[in-house]
């Protein structure tokens, strides 16, 4: 009962106005009452001369056994009636005023409390909200709902405007998830050109020369062998896309895991992947402790598989680039994961910290072992699955790339 009745609440604020309705109608009764008996008596007194007047007289009649009784009576005397019939109907009215005028005012309190209180405390939230769902009826979200009185409306026109920044925010994600797709299609029709041209022109260059027998064995097993290598490398591309595709659909599984297991499984990763190359530690803005000491079976409320592939993308980047090590520190601050992934290589270009993210970049490199510019962009995406983000930047002595995860 104390929560509805909170101070600011609507139903705090009728009862405010109910009181003042009580008192305005209680007064009003008292003046209305008191000053239609005073105009009644003053009234009387001007038209005396017509007023009621009785005259006394005794009546005698026989009782039940005989004997003799008398009863006062009194005679009427109307000639004011005869004489004037406006006072008669003035005094009735007069007289009778109250019956009428205290419900009058009374309703005329209750109303204009009423009234009063929409005014004041429900038209404008609600013109509020009205507008509000006009525009998003429109697919317009790109406004904020503001009513600050704290109260029941105030919370509603807040729960409206969290509704409308997360069906804004599900839009950017949806037209921002459409954009990425179509990004990849344009990159994956662009690069297929390149084998998709080298294996027509082997194609052509075998059936003109095969024909005429000018090609030896050794000649058409290296060309069979190029033909090969193109076909490998469709296969791997639409490998990636296939897997760059099913990322918009993933949904992470979130469970409650051991942060002194997790971090065994980075530093065994580490070292299969960076070999000597790899060390680890812990941030000084996030958990105090470094290494794996000291944790106290702390938990972390993440999808455990990916963070891993996340920081094993994370460390087949460096490892590509690095030259003497590989420097991975973690951190956790509100519950959200830190890694960050340091390497001494030859750090990002400009171009690079622009688009590194972006699927398919290679900084104007060509394939490489398999590489199709894919790896920090499934990590971003991943991170973003996960409630966190990833950024790129250089430090003094080479890349350094953040992922944050969850929290």
């Amino acid at each position: 009962m104390g929560k509805i009745i909170r101070k600011g609440s609507l139903c705090y604020s009728l009862i405010f106005y109910l009181f003042f309705c009580l008192i305005a109608g209680w007064a009003g009764a008292l003046v209305i009452g008191f000053g239609t008996n005073d105009l009644q008596e003053w009234y009387h007194k001007k038209h005396e001369e017509l007023a009621f007047f009785t005259e006394p007289y005794m009546v005698f009649h026989m009782g039940p056994r005989g004997q003799l009784q008398a009863e006062m009576d009194s005679v009427y005397y109307e000639g004011y009636y005869k004489e004037n019939i406006r006072f008669y109907w003035t005094f009735w009215i007069i007289s009778n005023a109250q019956m009428f005028l205290i419900p009058g005012w009374t309703l005329a309190c209750v109303l204009a409390t009423g009234a009063a209180f929409y005014r004041r405390e429900l038209r404008e939230p609600i013109h509020i909200l009205l507008d509000a769902s006009r525009r998003i009826e429109q697919n317009e979200l790109d406004f904020t709902v503001v009513y600050t009185k704290p109260n029941e409306l105030g919370d509603l026109c807040g729960a409206f405007d969290k509704m409308r920044s997360a069906l804004w925010e599900n839009n950017r994600r949806m037209w921002r998830s459409l954009e990425e797709r179509n990004r990849l299609n344009a990159a994956f029709s662009h690069d297929l050109r390149t084998p998709l041209t080298v294996m027509k022109g082997y194609a052509d260059y075998l059936e003109k020369y095969v024909p005429e027998g000018k090609l030896s064995e050794e000649k058409l097993l290296s060309v069979l062998a190029l033909m090969r290598g193109q076909i490998e490398r469709l296969e791997r591309y639409t490998r990636d896309m296939n897997a760059a595709q099913r990322l918009e659909d993933l949904v992470p599984q979130r469970e409650e895991i051991p942060l002194e297991e997790l971090l065994e499984a980075f530093a065994e990763t580490g070292r299969l992947l960076c070999g000597e190359k790899f060390c680890m530690e812990a941030l000084s803005n996030g958990t105090a402790e470094s290494g794996k000491d000291g944790l106290g079976g702390e938990t972390l409320k993440l999808d455990s598989k990916l963070v891993l592939q996340i920081y094993e993308n994370l460390l087949s980047n460096a490892a590509r680039y690095a030259r003497n090590y590989v420097k991975v520190r973690w951190g956790i601050t509100k519950g959200q994961l830190t890694i960050l992934v340091r390497d001494d290589g030859p750090g990002f270009t400009q171009q690079a910290l622009q688009n590194a993210m972006k699927p398919f970049f290679r900084d104007g490199e060509e394939e490489n072992g398999g590489h199709f510019g894919m790896g920090l962009y499934i990590c971003r995406v991943l991170c973003e699955k996960c409630g966190g983000s990833l950024s790129v930047r250089n430090h003094e002595e080479g890349a350094e790339v953040t992922a944050r995860i969850g929290g």
